[in-house]
């Protein structure tokens, strides 16, 4: 044995090599690969070297990678790992899969799953469930490499958490969470911490009422625009009854959004309930909301219920505040009834 081959017996060296590549840096992996291609080469290395050559971004350190772990490649091996597909886990696959797809690699002696879940993570920004699942590291370092800062974004998006871990609490800078396609039920009271939170989804994952709740007292304005959402969704399932309830929820929690207002003024008149939707345009404008478009949707609010002479009333203040409004009329399918008739006519066109 030589100099050259130090790396299989110095440990020291070999930890400092395993921090560099697992810094995430290109000059640091770089720096690697030439000590690991002059210290010997040694073959607990070759999780590390799979992981730059699968999943990092920069496309020269990959393929000097590659170039350094083909000696260690077996038929076998290859054949598996291209059949799982695990170079090329930001494609196609979501958090769910990915964890199978780590999990098919427990068999394999030659591959440390847990070193290869963490650089995974580190380098792409993924197999953050399989992480959490196992313990690969503490749950905040996990964490850390989950958290986007630069979005203020904290995703567990078909993690299948069964636990939502309370050390999500710490990340106060997160803007976006986003919970959905889990299986926990609750949620921690760390959460309340999160005090810039804008958005929230929760889509597929079987909250109780009471999670529910604490959700609504920790983020009243997000949680709005989340039950507005469901209520776009039912809306374009022309389920309107649903709708309102969620618009109701949503301005139960942020009762000064004018365009919640003039949304469920519009759900309210789909749903035939002329009288609601012209209190709710109303509501809308006192709340702040542009009053061309207030008076015009009260316009076409009357025509539905065919009062003419308010609807003919209510169209011509908001044409005088926006001649826009003239045009849309003209199209618009709320005024059918009155096609033909002459002062409909006369307004659009005058």
């Amino acid at each position: 044995m030589n100099n050259k081959n130090y790396l299989l017996t110095d440990e020291e060296a070999l930890n400092k090599l395993k921090a560099l590549i697992a810094s995430g840096e290109d000059e640091n992996i770089k720096l690697a690969l030439t000590l690991y291609e002059n210290g010997g080469q040694p073959a607990v290395l070759f999780t590390h070297l799979l992981a730059i050559w699968s999943f990092y971004t920069y496309e020269e350190v990959q393929e000097h990678a590659k170039v350094l772990i083909e000696n260690h490649l077996t038929t076998d091996f290859e054949h598996f790992w291209f059949k799982n597909r695990l170079y090329e886990p930001l494609l196609e696959f979501n958090e769910s899969e990915i964890t199978e797809r780590l999990e098919n690699t427990f068999s394999w002696d030659i591959i440390d799953t847990p070193t290869l879940a963490n650089l995974m993570l580190q380098f792409a920004g993924r197999a953050g469930a399989f992480c959490l699942k196992y313990q690969t590291d503490d749950t905040y370092s996990i964490l850390q490499k989950i958290y986007t800062p630069h979005a203020h974004s904290l995703s567990f998006n078909s993690y299948n958490l069964e636990t939502l871990p309370s050390e999500v609490g710490l990340f106060v800078d997160a803007e976006r969470l986003v919970l959905s396609h889990n299986l926990f039920t609750n949620i921690p009271d760390s959460l309340a911490n999160l005090t810039k939170l804008q958005s929230i989804e929760l889509e597929d994952t079987p909250l109780t009422q009471e999670a529910f709740q604490k959700l609504e007292k920790f983020f009243p304005k997000p949680m709005a625009d989340y039950y507005v959402h469901l209520g776009y969704e039912a809306f374009d399932d022309k389920k309107f009854k649903q709708a309102i309830h969620y618009l109701d929820k949503s301005l139960r929690l942020n009762p000064h959004e004018p365009h919640y207002f003039n949304t469920q003024g519009i759900n309210y008149l789909c749903n035939k309930d002329f009288d609601q939707a012209v209190a709710h345009f109303e509501q809308g404008m006192q709340a702040g909301l542009e009053p061309a478009t207030g008076l015009y949707n009260i316009a076409c609010t009357f025509s539905q219920k065919r009062d003419k002479s308010n609807m003919l009333k209510y169209l011509k203040e908001s044409i005088e505040l926006d001649a826009y409004f003239k045009e849309q009329a003209a199209s618009d399918d709320d005024f059918n009834a009155y096609r033909q008739d002459d002062d409909f006519l006369a307004l659009i066109k005058e």
